[in-house]
């Protein structure tokens, strides 16, 4: 899967390099995210975090295809023993999106799918150590060698550009669980984002 990605990413910045209409920003915003799976047993709720990088676009024959870099904010906040505990990942995250742009003049809807492919960077979650009825919490433990080094999955969304100026919503579902145990946990993203155009 990794090599695939690193082969999709190259063919889309040669694609960059041989066409004309091209143009290059920033991108940053919110994240309100949670882990997906066989979790029923765990009371979850979102997780603020932010999003931030780079993108390049490409026209294409009325499509365009839209490669970014992220450092994004992931994890969940959950409740365990009435205490509110929370798990933090950061990767480095690199989406191949496709984007189709419904005809108009000033205000310029559009849809937007693809890949991504992330690098985790640091993962830190709250421990519980319950011993009788007493109850110890660590906060932000280094878990890092117990998770996967490695994320891939789809983002599907829709936004609205007016002139430099863009706005999207997405959704970002992961498919390769985020620990090493098997454990049914997959991350799950929302990303409200607007980005400006160089």
């Amino acid at each position: 899967m990794k090599k695939l990605f690193l082969i999709l990413l190259l063919v889309s910045f040669l694609s960059i390099a041989g066409f004309s209409q091209i143009s290059m920003g920033i991108t940053g915003g919110l994240n309100m995210s949670k882990f997906n799976g066989d979790l029923d047993d765990i009371d979850q709720s979102f997780k603020m975090g932010i999003a931030g990088g780079a993108f390049a676009e490409v026209g294409l024959l009325g499509l365009s295809v839209a490669p970014e870099a992220l450092f994004v904010m992931k994890g969940s906040k959950m409740e365990m023993y009435g205490e509110d505990l929370e798990s933090k990942l950061t990767y480095l995250e690199v989406p191949i999106l496709a984007r189709y742009y419904f005809p108009s003049i000033l205000i310029k809807p559009f849809i937007t799918a693809g890949p991504y492919y992330s690098i985790l960077l640091s993962a830190k979650e709250d421990d519980v150590e319950v011993n009788g009825t007493s109850i110890n919490i660590k906060r932000d433990v280094d878990v890092k060698n117990s998770m996967e080094s490695q994320d891939f999955g789809l983002k599907i969304g829709a936004g609205v550009k007016i002139k430099k100026l863009t706005a999207m919503v997405r959704y970002s579902m992961g498919l390769k669980a985020t620990n090493k145990s098997g454990e049914d946990m997959k991350n799950g993203t929302i990303e409200l984002m607007a980005a400006f155009t160089f």
